[in-house]
């Protein structure tokens, strides 16, 4: 039997709703890891990464005791490049009080990120103008 990719969750304040939806969606496929700081989590993305475990994607929540997400990934970056990245961010809409009562669970908005190769890696012209 192969062994399944990891998902490495890295989340705080919002760890068990975090973990719940990953392994809700992705549990039966992938094994799911969590890590609570930034540098937790780059100290087990570096120890899956030498044993030969695939990181396929670290999805952090934006706002960690340690840093934020998006720098937590640039450095995700260098262990593992090919593993995707997802920066998420907890908010609940207080627009309107209908809105509240209709939709009182409080929703995530997800961020992509990936590498981009310069402009003269992938063959096009160049980014500097005239």
């Amino acid at each position: 039997m192969t062994e399944r990719p990891v998902i490495l969750l890295v989340a705080d304040a919002h760890r068990d709703v975090i973990e719940a939806e990953f392994r809700a969606r992705y549990d039966r496929d992938y094994a799911i890891e969590v890590a609570t700081s930034g540098r937790e989590a780059i100290e087990r993305a570096t120890a899956l990464c030498t044993v030969s475990s695939r990181l396929a994607m670290v999805a952090a929540e934006y706002q960690l005791p340690d840093t934020i997400a998006i720098d937590l990934l640039r450095k995700i970056q260098v262990v593992s490049p090919p593993s995707r990245r997802v920066a998420s961010h907890w908010w609940i809409s207080t627009t309107t009080r209908s809105t509240l009562k209709s939709s009182s669970r409080p929703r995530w908005n997800v961020t992509w990120t990936r590498s981009w190769a310069s402009r003269a890696a992938r063959g096009t012209r160049s980014s500097t103008r005239p």
